[in-house]
Parts: structure tokens; C-alpha cells; sequence
């Protein structure tokens, strides 16, 4: 039979010609499909990493996380010198405190 028009005249030759049409279009679409991804796997995956490169405001998940990590890193140090900082002057203030009580007690 030729492609051009089909005469149907039974519920089975309807079927069948269904399935045909749905046979041609799944092969039609795997062979676009499989073409497009020679190509794309060529062309858009250099092209994904200049975009990605060119971008100023991409940030990499992974450099994000370490940036942060370092952040936190550097507070940390920051509050452990500032607590000692204030544990050495309140260290001094009990001490001139207790020094001048015991001075008082043996003076008095």
C-alpha cells in the first residue's frame, strides 16, 4: 500500500494503522533524539562551561561552602580572642580586689 490516503473499514484495520502511526512517530522521535544528542554533546557542553566561566555571579556550591566554613572559622577565632581579652582584664579586676582586701584586712 502507498503512504497517501488508506481506506478503512474495520475496528481492526483502525487499530492497526494507529499503531503504525505511533511506530513511525516513536521512530522518527529516537532518531531526532539521537541525532540532537551527537550534536549537543559536542557543542553545548563547552558552551554550558564558557557561560558558567563568563558569568560573573556564579558561585560554586562546593567554593560557597568553603568560603562560609572560613567565615565561621575566622568569627570563631575572633570571639575566642575577645573572651580571653575579657577574661584576662576581669582576672586583673579580681585580683586588684582580692590584692586590696587582703591589704585592708592586715592594715585595719
Amino acid at each position: 500500500m502507498s503512504e497517501g490516503i488508506r481506506y478503512i473499514h474495520t475496528q481492526e484495520q483502525a487499530q492497526a494503522e494507529l499503531e503504525r502511526h505511533r511506530r513511525l512517530a516513536r521512530e522518527q522521535y529516537a532518531c531526532k533524539r539521537q541525532s540532537h544528542m551527537a550534536v549537543d554533546h559536542d557543542t553545548s557542553h563547552p558552551r554550558k562551561q564558557n557561560r558558567i566561566q563568563v558569568h560573573l555571579h556564579y558561585v560554586d556550591n562546593i567554593t560557597d561552602a568553603d568560603i562560609m566554613a572560613r567565615t565561621r572559622q575566622k568569627q570563631k577565632e575572633k570571639n575566642l580572642e575577645f573572651s580571653a581579652d575579657e577574661r584576662a582584664n576581669l582576672l586583673e579586676k579580681i585580683q586588684l580586689r582580692y590584692y586590696s582586701y587582703a591589704v585592708s584586712s592586715l592594715t585595719g
